[in-house]
């Protein structure tokens, strides 16, 4: 379940899978199936394991599911 709290990033810093799943309190199964719907989009990827999310997408994603 998502956190009920606002995730507290930096709008415009970067962020690993690992990094937004914690400040989301989510799994990476979790984050892989936001990415599939677009639910959450990165703003790099580098493979298919590795992605970096910007902090105001980590923050759209979470007002758009709790919001």
């Amino acid at each position: 379940m998502m956190t009920p709290e606002e995730p507290k990033v930096s709008d415009n810093g970067l962020y690993n899978k690992t990094d937004t799943c914690k400040a989301l309190g989510i799994s990476w199964k979790t984050l892989d199936a936001m990415m599939a719907k677009g639910r959450i989009v990165p703003c790099q990827r580098f493979g298919e394991r590795r992605a970096l999310f910007k902090g105001r997408e980590i923050k759209r994603a979470w007002g758009k599911v709790l919001g």
